[in-house]
């Protein structure tokens, strides 16, 4: 029987996995929308990719880095706007490749954002365990000394 199992917490190896997935599958899932203007019309390819990283965007705890990264989106998204005024077809479709780049450059910033900040979040919840049990160990020393002193 393992200490942690003595103090009645979960075992960190038995609970990683379970998270580990999970983060793994909400950065898989808005993906498959992919490359932008590559399929369909390349306007609502830019739409799309401005969601996924808003929606990355809002899972980022860091206020600093989400604002930072908000204004960038609405800056893409103000200039979508614009482009949306252009009538000529090959000018047209030139700055709709250009938008989903610029889109594709954001989400993978913001997806890197988000992977700092999940595992700063991560650390700092390891070292809260850590701490938990630390204490609940000094605890269980100190009350033993306490006990044989009486």
């Amino acid at each position: 029987m393992s200490l942690l199992e003595v103090l009645g917490l979960p075992s960190r190896a038995a609970a990683k996995p379970a998270g580990a997935s999970k983060a793994r599958a909400a950065e898989s899932e808005p993906a498959p929308g992919g490359g932008g203007s590559s399929s369909g019309s390349g306007a609502d390819g830019v739409v799309a990719a401005h969601d996924r990283i808003a929606a990355i965007i809002v899972a980022i705890a860091d206020d600093k880095a989400r604002n930072g990264l908000d204004a960038e989106l609405a800056a893409l998204r103000a200039t979508h706007a614009k482009v949306g005024s252009v009538t000529d077809p090959t000018q047209r479709a030139t700055l709709d490749k250009a938008e989903a780049a610029a889109a594709a450059r954001l989400e993978t910033k913001a997806r890197g954002v988000a992977a700092q900040d999940r595992q700063k979040h991560e650390l700092s919840d390891a070292r809260a365990e850590l701490a938990a049990v630390l204490s609940q160990i000094t605890a269980i020393v100190l009350g033993g000394f306490s006990d044989d002193a009486a």
